[in-house]
């Protein structure tokens, strides 16, 4: 029996990524909100076709994560063992299930949420603006849900809807809504040792690029990523960058809005140091 096309490409294109390098593998299985020809409705991968870049992946010790939006591609990601789901906005209490059952992660990007989205020159395309106002009333019941379920498997990310220039004012405003739908804790787990989890739970040690040490927490043998901030980012968000505004923030793209910052170190590095 021969094996589908789509099924055959996808195994040739999985181990070409992790023979260039890859360490995990990201499909597209949702379309885009803020692109204009792909509806954000619907399912790009059958079944088999996300099965087999499930195989490969886990063949070379690692994981499939997607861009998913709808509820039926939730399903499909958990059915099929992909363990890293980027979006998830139509998420509820039997994803959740699924998720705890299967070790699965959702990854959030919280800016769709932001009614500043609709002022980013990208999506003034019409077309675009009608794509925009179908998903948020599609999602309009995702942040009811992840307060009511509180996922300990939510990490954190950013898109970068725009101009390159304008990334960072993004992540800015991404931190602060982390925190002021789910709480400075949630946001800052979200940003840290969940985040760290996903290497250390969905990698093999000979392809984790930290199997030597965790990352996400600060104790002894850990990787030394460390940042000194003056204040207590559980009571105020803005110690860590968080915006209040996208478009119109102080954040500039090497991060030197971060004024609060006193010691960053990566690595055992340090990259700045005012004490």
């Amino acid at each position: 029996m021969s094996t589908p096309a789509g099924v055959a490409e996808i195994h040739e294109q999985a181990r070409h990524n992790y023979r260039q390098g890859g360490q995990f593998t990201k499909v597209f299985q949702s379309g885009g909100v803020s692109s204009k020809f792909d509806p954000w409705q619907y399912q790009s991968l059958l079944d088999e076709e996300l099965k087999a870049a499930v195989d490969i992946a886990e063949s070379y010790g690692s994981y499939v994560a997607t861009h998913a939006y709808s509820d039926k591609a939730l399903h499909q990601a958990l059915d099929t063992g992909v363990k890293s789901i980027e979006h998830g906005f139509m998420f509820n209490e039997s994803h959740h299930k699924k998720f705890k059952e299967e070790g699965a992660f959702l990854v959030t990007n919280l800016t769709a949420f932001s009614p500043e989205l609709a002022k980013v020159p990208v999506v003034q395309d019409p077309s675009i603006q009608k794509k925009l106002a179908s998903a948020q009333a599609a999602f309009d019941s995702y942040i009811e849900n992840v307060q009511k379920l509180d996922p300990d498997y939510r990490a954190f990310n950013t898109d970068c809807v725009g101009y390159a220039d304008m990334c960072a004012k993004q992540i800015s405003h991404e931190i602060y809504l982390n925190a002021k739908f789910f709480g400075n804790f949630s946001a800052l787990r979200a940003m840290t040792s969940t985040g760290g989890r996903i290497s250390a739970e969905l990698m093999e040690d000979w392809i984790n690029p930290y199997s030597d040490g965790k990352i996400g927490v600060i104790e002894v043998g850990a990787y030394a990523d460390i940042l000194l901030i003056d204040g207590n980012p559980l009571e105020d968000i803005t110690l860590i960058g968080g915006r209040e505004t996208w478009l119109t923030n102080d954040a500039k793209p090497d991060g030197s809005h971060l004024t609060e910052m006193d010691l960053i170190m990566k690595d055992g590095k340090i990259f700045k140091n005012t004490l």
